[in-house]
């Protein structure tokens, strides 16, 4: 067994001397600076190692950010290359019917080729009250089929079935047939089936 009182008298002599002392003073602050260093760079280390993982992150997110700006700018060129033939292929294959649209140019077409436009019926389309408004039930498929009739002179007739298939959207003639009306060159043509094409 120790005997404390021998013990204590032994090492606080010991204790006592100036070497002991300054050892010791630098022992323990050299001891509690280690300590608060680790503290201190534990924390920081943790907070270094998710700074560089949140950079990499952020790097690779800006890459592929670069990656997508770069692929839209090459998309915006290549429709800028194409912006004018796809406004023809849409004119000439549009995406819905356009009925209206498609009326009124072929009544313009008539009064610039100075014929009548007697009488247009559409095959396959169903009108409907919807609120006010008149909307049409389309066919399924691809192409909507119509009849219609014309007079006036024969030339002006020719004219104008030429200037229909020089147009833009697709208008196929498949029935055509020619009567005498009135007196002169006073011609009736009567389109028995015609169709018109748009792509769904």
């Amino acid at each position: 067994m120790i005997a404390y009182p021998g013990f204590l008298a032994r090492y606080s002599n010991y204790l006592q001397r100036p070497e002991t002392k300054n050892y010791l003073n630098i022992g323990l602050t050299l001891a509690l600076s280690i300590i608060l260093i680790l503290f201190a760079l534990i924390p920081t280390g943790k907070t270094i190692v998710t700074l560089t993982q949140k950079l990499e992150v952020a790097k690779t997110t800006d890459s592929k950010l670069q990656t997508k700006l770069n692929h839209l700018q090459e998309a915006q060129n290549n429709y800028q290359g194409i912006k004018d033939s796809l406004t023809i292929i849409l004119e000439t294959l549009p995406d819905s019917p356009d009925l209206q649209t498609y009326l009124s140019n072929l009544e313009d077409l008539a009064k610039g080729n100075s014929v009548n436009l007697d009488s247009v019926q559409f095959s396959d389309i169903v009108l409907a009250e919807k609120i006010g408004t008149v909307s049409a039930a389309l066919p399924k498929g691809t192409n909507v089929s119509f009849s219609f009739s014309i007079s006036g002179a024969f030339q002006n007739i020719k004219n104008f079935i030429s200037n229909l298939e020089g147009q833009n959207r697709v208008t196929e003639l498949q029935e055509v047939n020619f009567a005498p009306k009135g007196k002169g060159d006073e011609t009736s043509a009567s389109f028995g089936k015609s169709i018109i094409y748009f792509f769904k």
